[in-house]
Formats: C-alpha cells, structure tokens, sequence
C-alpha cells in the first residue's frame, strides 16, 4: 500500500498521494506565490526602501562610506516575510523567483507612469532593491524564465544560470524597461545628453549633426498607409456566336471604383531616437525626420506614428509587448524640448501701438 506524502495514510496501491490532498497542496503553492508577488510590489510601492537606497546611493557617489541602519531594518522585516512564504511554495525554487521578479516589476511600472521621471539616483533605489534583498545561496543558479508577447505572439524563454540569481532578470522585465524610459525622458528634459559622454547610447547611423547623440535604438517595422482601388459592379454582358471558334461580346459595364486603405507593413530595420531627429535604415525606406519638422505623434497600443510637414504618417512598430507607451513619451519630451528652443532662438517681435 502507498503513503500519501502529504497527510502520511494510506493512499491505495501504487499511489502515493490522495488527489484531494494533492489539490490542496498545489492551492497552497499558488496562494504562497501570489503572496510573494503582493509583498514584494507593495515593498516597492512603499518607497521607503526605494528612497533609503536612492539616499545611500547619492552618497556613495560623494566617496561617503555611509550604512543605513533604516535599510536594514526594513529588509529584514521584508525578507522575514518572504522567508515564510517562500517555505510554503515549497522546493522548486524557479516559480519563487518569477513571483519576486512580478512584484517588483508591477510596481516599477506603476511607480513609472505615475511619478515624474526618474534621475539616476531615483531609478536606482528602485532597481537596488533586488539587489538589496540578498536571497538565500541556495537560490544562485537557478535558470529564470521570462515571457511576453510580440509581433510574433506569445514567446518564452530561458535566462541562464548566473551566480547574481534574480538580478538576471531584471533587465529584460518591463519594469525595468519602465525605468529606463523614464530615466531617458528626465536626461531630456534636463540636457544630460550633450555633456556626459558615458551615457551617451551606440547608434547604427552616421548623424548627420555635429552635437547630435543617440539616446534610444531597437529593431522595429516599418508601416504606412497603403490606397488600393478595385472597380465593383463590373459586367462583361451577353456573347454572340458568330463562327465556329468566334465570339462578340455585347452591353458589358465597367462598374464603380471603391478605395480602401490600410496600415500595412512595408518595412523592417534599425530604428534610432537621437537629441536631433528619428533614423530608421531598413531594405526598402532609409530616412530622417528632424524634429523640428515633426508636426504630431500619435500613440498606439503598440506602435507610434510620427507625421511631418508635406509627408505621410510613419509608424513604428515596436517589437516588445508594452514598448510603444515609453516611445511615445520620450518622443513627446524631445519634440517639447525642440520647440522651446526654438522659441527661444526666435523670440516674438514686441509690437507697440502709437496712440495719435
């Protein structure tokens, strides 16, 4: 007779467990992780972990050897909390990992798209809390697991296994894609690009503007929009037989022209975001938009569109689920920043009126 390895009875021959116990046990798991993921959000939303790691790491910066006993305290309490979780998730440790990753990253993006841009020292106190968790050495190696969707629909895939365990997989989170983005807009909006050459990002083109740096690049497709026109209605009309083998056709209609248009594909290759203008280099369309010809951008679930004077929408389709959002902000605060210089370079000219 089997034992069942969770209540310790017999579970029948050649069994060792009740599915009634088994059920229970696999319940337990998922609320353990579902908790894990909840902890570790509202960890991040707290701020008070965040903004104790932002003050040490502004410190640092200074060579101050600070430590925190705050931050230490409060990891304590968060790592008692998920201590107890994590025995109740049971052995597998890769499903423990994704509920830590998913809470911290739900909560960067919240914090991201509801606080004003992120500095350096900001985004790092969110991203250090990982870092700042020191999980058990009995989590290092462990091979993570992300997923999302694209262009291509779902995908999963594996990270390998690193010593730094679940750092691994921040960079490739969407909260960290959050940050980041939210980090780019604040280096925009206070010029950081133009006089730190160690943030300044690679780019596949040759920029045509001395001063000009690149702040963004990804792979993206290209889409426009394309007219076609069919005729409707058409009628060829009755045939005579004249001779053996010879016809005439009589009373035919042309029909009604209808057009149609779509958003369809016409592109794929390397898209880039520098201070001046938006590149894009693929097979078929090579070109430039300044931005001070961009007239409008329009956001899309997954794609932007940039529309300039005297031409057609251009629209990128970003490749990563949930990418096109931070696009879209960066461009908003690079055109903003476009026009206040101008506006600067050109004043208004005061007009007086004379009284006579």
């Amino acid at each position: 007779m089997g034992i069942c390895k969770y209540c310790g009875t017999s579970a029948g021959m050649f069994r060792d467990e009740h599915a009634a116990c088994a059920r229970k046990a696999e319940d337990e798991r998922a609320s353990a992780l579902a908790s894990i993921t909840k902890v570790m959000q509202q960890a991040v939303l707290d701020r008070r972990i965040s903004n104790e790691v932002e003050r040490l790491y502004r410190a640092a910066k200074t060579g101050a050897d600070i430590t925190s006993p705050t931050l230490t305290a409060l990891m304590s309490e968060l790592q008692s909390k998920l201590n107890g979780l994590i025995k109740e998730a049971g052995k597998d440790k890769k499903p423990v990992f994704d509920a830590i990753l998913a809470g911290w990253s739900e909560a960067a993006v919240q914090r991201a798209k509801t606080e004003p841009p992120f500095d350096s020292a900001e985004r790092d106190g969110i991203v250090r809390i990982i870092y700042a968790l020191d999980l058990p050495a009995s989590f290092a190696g462990i091979t993570l697991t992300t997923s999302g969707v694209n262009i291509n629909g779902p995908y999963c895939r594996a990270l390998p296994a690193t010593s730094a365990g679940i750092v691994a997989g921040i960079a490739i989170s969407e909260g960290a894609m959050a940050v980041d983005f939210s980090n780019l807009v604040w280096m925009v909006r206070n010029n950081k690009y133009s006089n730190d050459p160690e943030i300044i990002s690679p780019c596949p083109f040759v920029l045509k503007d001395k001063d000009e740096h690149a702040i963004w690049s990804a792979i993206s497709e290209l889409m426009q929009e394309v007219t076609t026109s069919e005729y409707v209605g058409a009628y060829g009309g009755p045939s005579v037989r004249i001779a053996s083998g010879l016809w005439w056709r009589v009373g035919g209609a042309r029909g009604h022209k209808e057009v149609h248009s779509s958003v369809q594909p016409v592109d794929q290759g390397k898209f880039a975001i520098t201070t001046n203008a938006v590149y894009f280099g693929g097979r078929r369309f090579n070109f430039r938009i300044p931005f001070s010809r961009v007239v409008k951008i329009n956001s899309y679930s997954d794609s932007v569109g940039i529309c300039k004077d005297a031409g057609k929408e251009q629209i990128f389709l970003t490749l990563t689920n949930g990418l096109a959002y931070y696009v879209y902000n960066l461009l908003e605060e690079i055109t903003h920043q476009h026009r206040q210089q101008e506006a600067a370079a050109h004043p208004p000219i005061q007009m007086f009126k004379l009284d006579i």
